[in-house]
This record gives C-alpha cells, sequence and structure tokens, in this order.
C-alpha cells in the first residue's frame, strides 16, 4: 500500500536548479562554503521552495564524498 504523504513532491516549484543568493545566484554544481567549514561544497540539488540544498565535499574524497541536507541560509559564496 502506498502512502504518498511520505514521499517528497516532486513538482515543478519545489525542486529548482538555482536559488537567490546576496544579488547573486547560486547554481546547482557550484562550489560554495558553509558558515561554519572553510572547505568547498558543490551544490547537488536545489528544494527553493524549502530553502534547502544538498552539497557534498568537494573536491571529492577518493572513497566518494556523501551528500548532505543543509538550509540555503548556511550557504557563503566564496571569494576568490
Amino acid at each position: 500500500m502506498d502512502h504518498p504523504e511520505h514521499f517528497m513532491s516532486l513538482n515543478k516549484d519545489a525542486i529548482s536548479n538555482n536559488f537567490p543568493y546576496q544579488g547573486n545566484v547560486i547554481n546547482q554544481g557550484d562550489c560554495v562554503k558553509l558558515i561554519n567549514d572553510q572547505d568547498l561544497f558543490q551544490v547537488i540539488g536545489i528544494d527553493d521552495s524549502h530553502k534547502k540544498c544538498w552539497v557534498r565535499r568537494w573536491p571529492l574524497l577518493t572513497n566518494g564524498s556523501p551528500v548532505f541536507e543543509i538550509p540555503t541560509n548556511q550557504i557563503v559564496v566564496p571569494t576568490n
């Protein structure tokens, strides 16, 4: 038996390829930093309607870099 309340809606408005950030646009695939971490992370997915995104450490680790969810307000665009 399916339980639709357990699944995230994949409607076009929920998932996007970019989100606005302090006058700039962050796109899927961009490298960013997190407020509490100086390492680089690659944006894997964006849910603009819920203000969250999925990132992974960049460059990729030898055994892979796990993807995790973070609020978009924790993102920092690196400067040079």
